[in-house]
């Protein structure tokens, strides 16, 4: 998948860009029905967070956010969104 495709900055917790280059995901729960497989799944990724007056501007800090995927089951397409907690 392309990772460019996840709507992870809707996932940061400070309002930063989200660095998709080492991301670790885990399923959470998937469950289906005769249309579509759903799955919540736990990603960890950097947040990239700008003029935070830090010393070491940028900073990266450790982010998490869990995502529902839907993916139809007669086109494979997928619905990725995250889930606000």
């Amino acid at each position: 998948m392309d990772t460019g495709a996840l709507p992870l900055y809707e996932g940061t917790a400070q309002g930063g860009l989200a660095d998709d280059s080492n991301i670790t995901a885990t399923v959470l729960t998937s469950t289906d029905d005769e249309r579509a497989i759903f799955a919540d799944v736990g990603v960890f990724f950097t947040e990239v967070v700008a003029a935070c007056s830090c010393g070491d501007e940028p900073e990266a800090v450790n982010t998490y956010c869990r995502l529902r995927i839907r993916i139809d089951k007669a086109s494979a397409e997928a619905d990725i969104q995250v889930v606000q907690e």
